[in-house]
């Protein structure tokens, strides 16, 4: 664990994870909150323009209403199912239909124990290798003791399936009405630096170009 710089002053106990971004944020004035043991950034310098009787919360709240925020949610808790019965066991507590997935695909699903009970809201995302399931973080603890039970066992009938933490734990949020052009227009400016940014599709070296945005109607990234 390497301590952010603007965390140690902020928060004196410090959290076992941090963003990758918290550098960043901490040059902007962040102020911190500690998530799942992971300090994210809660809120920001309330813009020298704007009132000071509305608040930085509510001036954050509007502004992803009328436009677009950038959200650091590294908070949530991420967790790998692989093996050749991965899908399998993982569509025994997901709700959503792994077969009818491709590779790359994101789904949205509940984690449901064996009586049916949600336990806790997730993205699902499919790769090549894994399961990849993003958990809301919502009693992650009382959640890991539970799958994990649920995986020993079923490993006993000869399932060959195993779970783990992920390590895709960095996660960015952009909401709003203006998600899609924010994308859009970051991704251009970034194409003409000396270190583009490009997006490619799951398994394929083919790459995208920030036009592509322009026909998904999402509001959020």
């Amino acid at each position: 664990f390497e301590e952010a710089e603007g965390l140690n002053a902020a928060m004196p106990m410090a959290p076992l994870r941090t963003s990758e971004l918290s550098s960043l944020w901490a040059a902007h004035g962040a102020s911190w909150a500690t998530v799942n043991d992971c300090a994210v950034p809660s809120t920001f310098p309330l813009p020298s323009r704007e009132s000071r009787l509305i608040g930085s919360t509510l001036h954050s709240y509007r502004h992803t209403r009328q436009s677009a925020s950038l959200f650091d949610v590294s908070f949530k808790v991420g967790l790998s199912v692989y093996g050749p019965d991965r899908e399998f066991v993982a569509d025994q507590f997901l709700t959503c239909s792994l077969s009818k997935m491709r590779i790359g695909d994101v789904q949205y699903a509940c984690i449901l124990d064996s009586r049916g009970r949600v336990m806790d809201d997730a993205f699902v995302y499919l790769t090549e290798a894994s399961v990849e399931i993003l958990t809301s973080g919502c009693h992650s603890r009382q959640l890991l003791d539970y799958l994990g039970q649920y995986v020993t066992y079923v490993r006993r009938s000869g399932v060959d399936v195993a779970l783990g933490r992920s390590p895709r734990s960095v996660v960015l949020a952009l909401q709003g009405p203006g998600a899609r052009e924010a994308l859009e227009s970051a991704l251009h400016h970034l194409a003409a630096s000396e270190a583009p940014l490009r997006l490619f599709t799951p398994g394929e070296s083919l790459a995208l170009e920030p036009d592509v945005i322009e026909a998904m109607p999402y509001m959020s990234f």
